[in-house]
């Protein structure tokens, strides 16, 4: 679910995947900007595509390549020891209470081979950003 997005409705559910069906490069604050998604924005105002992906069970995202402009902070919410990230081959498994800097011009996928669903918040900072 998009917490920022880049369709025309706002109120219009805005899953990863259906991002780029309105060809706008634009992306603006969604109702769902409050609480912690809000204090993550002051934090990191260059922020971009904040979004909630749900990963059931057997859920498989297969490997691909993002652009080498952006890179993707990954926080995961609910997640198993089962649930993996897999980069340059090795699987990990990423750890509430954490946040994980990756580099998205290098392949990657995910895996949840857990019996219960993967939910992680994540969005793109411009690479060349100084944290």
């Amino acid at each position: 679910m998009g917490i920022q997005s880049n369709l025309a409705d706002l109120t219009k559910p805005c899953p990863p995947y259906n991002i780029h069906k309105e060809r706008i490069k634009e992306y603006r604050n969604t109702p769902l900007v409050f609480g912690f998604a809000e204090w993550l924005l002051e934090q990191f105002p260059y922020a971009r595509q904040m979004s909630i992906a749900a990963h059931p069970p057997g859920t498989v995202i297969r490997t691909h390549v993002d652009t080498d402009t952006w890179l993707k902070i990954h926080i995961p919410l609910v997640t198993t020891d089962n649930s993996y990230f897999v980069f340059a081959d090795k699987k990990f498994s990423m750890k509430p209470g954490k946040m994980y800097l990756v580099n998205t011009a290098v392949p990657h996928s995910t895996s949840n081979e857990g019996d219960s669903t993967r939910i992680h918040l994540f969005f793109k900072i411009p690479a060349d950003t100084k944290l």
